[in-house]
């Protein structure tokens, strides 16, 4: 019994080995996370080279996939493998390190248009296989995600920035079991970044756009029901605000007339679970202002 597991690893290993030689072929059609949205195709991408930080002569690449509108709604991006050149092999840096500056720069630099400042866009969401492995391959090494394996995803508030490019914040994460990536003949890393749990405000929350002039105090935050949002501008005329829950997901709409520069607006959040949402005032069909806060049952 001993010998045949012995060699059933040891057959297994090869042919895991030999599927990752030809996955560099297979990411130019068939990305690892299938996702949601199967009626929303992939576009194959790449980016690079990139200079690692902290390692000079360090080169790398990767490719990527993108869609825009998935679902009619999401801006989703991919990560494919990643290749880095024989000048990174010398450098105390981890699977891990080159996997997050790679999801970086495909976040700050993939093919999508983008916000311009000072807007923001809520419907942005970035995928990566859970479990990675190295391969040395000639003049580059590939760091290919492991198979089979799992898919972790963050969904994004990406804001443009003055003088251009954007920054970006995790609204929402899903990680899988690590253990997964530790189960099969080939060494894997595990990447993905554990889900954070989310901020508690408290009191009276205040945020201002000091581009548009708007000004807007929420409270209380947290609540269990009703929420407020006061309002300050000097703008008039139509006004909407639109709520989203923590998946991106639009749940609330409200159109109304501002005349004077102060209104309330009276959110009933009592049908609602515990979580963090967040919120956009638009005027004219622009966003004016955006923020967020919490329930909690």
């Amino acid at each position: 019994m001993k010998k045949f597991l012995m060699t059933f690893f040891v057959t297994l290993a090869i042919s895991f080995f030999a599927l990752n030689l030809n996955l560099k072929a297979q990411t130019d059609s068939i990305p690892p996370c299938q996702m949601d949205c199967l009626d929303s195709a992939w576009t194959p991408a790449t980016l690079g080279p990139y200079s690692m930080p902290g390692c000079p002569g360090c080169l790398v690449s990767f490719n990527y996939w993108y869609r825009e509108a998935a679902c009619g709604l999401w801006n989703d991006i991919q990560l494919g493998d990643v290749s880095i050149t024989l000048g990174c092999l010398g450098c105390p840096l981890t699977i891990d390190d080159y996997v997050a500056f790679a999801k970086d720069k495909m976040i700050r630099d993939n093919i999508i248009p983008k916000p311009e400042f000072p807007d923001c866009d809520i419907f942005w969401r970035a995928f990566t296989s859970s479990c990675w492995g190295k391969l040395v391959m000639g003049n580059d090494t590939l760091i290919q995600p492991c198979e089979p394996s799992q898919c972790c995803w963050e969904v994004l508030q990406v804001c443009g920035v003055i003088g251009g490019g954007i920054n970006y914040t995790a609204i929402d994460t899903y990680s899988p079991d690590p253990e997964v990536c530790f189960i099969y003949p080939w060494p894997c890393t595990f990447t993905c970044n554990p889900p954070e749990p989310p901020t508690m405000p408290s009191g009276l929350e205040e945020n201002i756009n000091s581009e548009s002039g708007y000004k807007t105090t929420v409270y209380p935050n947290p609540s269990n029901d009703w929420v407020n949002i006061k309002l300050m501008s000097e703008s008039d005329g139509e006004h909407k605000v639109e709520i989203f829950d923590g998946t991106g997901n639009l749940i609330i709409s409200k159109t109304f007339t501002k005349s004077q520069n102060e209104i309330y607006i009276q959110l009933n959040m009592s049908s609602f679970p515990t979580g963090n949402y967040s919120y956009i005032v638009k005027h004219d069909g622009k966003p004016a202002i955006n923020g967020s806060f919490y329930i909690v049952k």
